[in-house]
């Protein structure tokens, strides 16, 4: 997951990987286009790209998305 933001998140966008048996490989990879606001603020922010398979994800709203996490299987 790749975000952008500052105070909340403004736009992200998914990393899809290929499953190479027990973890993901990094190297056979394709993004989403951007999705959600204007793109306004904040440089790109990846929140997880090594390979380790996510099983969920947790986060913090109100009228906007003020934060987003992974959970990876360890």
């Amino acid at each position: 997951l790749v975000v952008r933001g500052s105070t909340r998140v403004d736009q992200m966008k998914v990393v899809f990987m290929k499953i190479s048996g027990p973890v993901l490989n990094p190297q056979d990879s394709y993004e989403s286009a951007w999705f959600g606001g204007s793109g306004g603020g904040g440089a790109e922010v990846k929140l997880a790209c090594d390979g380790a398979p996510i099983v969920g994800y947790f986060g913090r709203s109100g009228n906007d998305l003020e934060a987003i996490g992974l959970i990876f299987l360890k």
